[in-house]
């Protein structure tokens, strides 16, 4: 029965969902299996969670059960779906109005003029281009939504962390999917040591290529759907893994050394939780050539949700 006829899922659409509804409705969904984005001291040795998800086809019901935030945190989850653009996130995903205790969370907005994007050419395989026939591809290198919330910035600790402490790091590896002739998601971090599993779940054949300056390059073909392979990233550093069949598929790593790291979601928001308290310095990264990074200051206390104020990021072309 197709998905939209099926009884149980009449009603589901523009209805606000709990994170634990979302989940729920996620597992009854059929599908594959998508990565969390990290996880903070809360969550050590339970790893990364893996929710499963069906292919939606409707915008409306991809972005009700599209992905869970970016937090860092195993508490949330990136459930992404095949989409013909960067998926939304639901509102209630990150308990913004009422934050647990030890969170820390912000907001990143582009200060400048949204870009006009232009949907991307990818008639070189007609099975990609067939996927995108009746919603076009977008790139997702610069996605800013309709209040200017940037999306895929990635936040991280920089400095203020104990430098002798060693943390946990996971045995459950953290997914990269190769679905719908994309990378999902399209920015995540893992731990140094932590094993990242790249996922063919189409029926198109993919090449991933990961380029890597501290880590060993890699590169491998996963003809069939459901076939993958493991790597380990050893040394931190953020690198793009691209894919020699489909050149416009990117995805950009963060291999880190600690687990205080998030990923904005469609408005630009983020929350990393359990960091110590103490003076901290962010370091903001974006993939734009525009953008690049930059460096946030910030003071947590014990018990005590932060929220730092609403950052602006101009890009380098307006500043001149």
């Amino acid at each position: 029965m197709p998905f939209a006829a099926r009884p149980q899922w009449k009603g589901l659409v523009n209805r606000r969902y709990s994170q634990r509804q979302l989940l729920s409705l996620a597992r009854d969904i059929e599908g594959d299996t998508i990565p969390s984005m990290g996880q903070g001291p809360e969550d050590e040795g339970r790893g990364i969670c893996g929710v499963p998800m069906g292919r939606v086809q409707t915008i409306r019901r991809r972005e009700m059960l599209a992905a869970l935030a970016a937090v860092g945190s195993a508490r949330a989850v990136w459930a992404a779906v095949s989409t013909s653009r960067p998926a939304s996130r639901p509102a209630d995903t990150i308990p913004w109005n009422d934050p647990p205790g030890d969170a820390l969370l912000g907001r990143v907005i582009y200060d400048g003029e949204p870009p006009v994007l232009t949907p991307v050419d990818c008639s070189a395989d007609p099975n990609c281009a067939a996927l995108y026939r009746n919603h076009p591809l977008l790139p997702e290198d610069l996605v800013v939504s309709k209040a200017g919330g940037l999306a895929h910035v990635f936040v991280s600790v920089k400095q203020g962390l104990d430098a002798s402490r060693k943390w946990p790091v996971p045995d459950r590896p953290v997914i990269l999917d190769q679905k719908g002739c994309l990378y999902i998601p399209h920015v995540f971090g893992v731990l140094a040591g932590q094993p990242l599993e790249i996922l063919n779940s189409s029926k198109i054949n993919e090449v991933p290529h990961g380029y890597p300056k501290r880590n060993p390059e890699f590169s491998f073909t996963l003809p069939k759907r459901n076939m993958s392979k493991t790597v380990v990233l050893n040394e931190p550093e953020a690198f793009r893994i691209g894919c020699d069949v489909h050149p416009w598929e990117t995805a950009w790593c963060h291999v880190m050394a600690h687990p205080f790291f998030a990923v904005t979601d469609a408005e630009g928001r983020f929350m990393i939780r359990g960091l110590p308290a103490g003076e901290y310095e962010l370091e903001l990264w974006h993939e734009h050539a525009t953008l690049g990074t930059m460096t946030k200051s910030t003071r947590v206390e014990a018990g005590r949700a932060v929220r730092l104020r609403e950052v602006k990021w101009t890009p380098l072309q307006k500043q001149q």
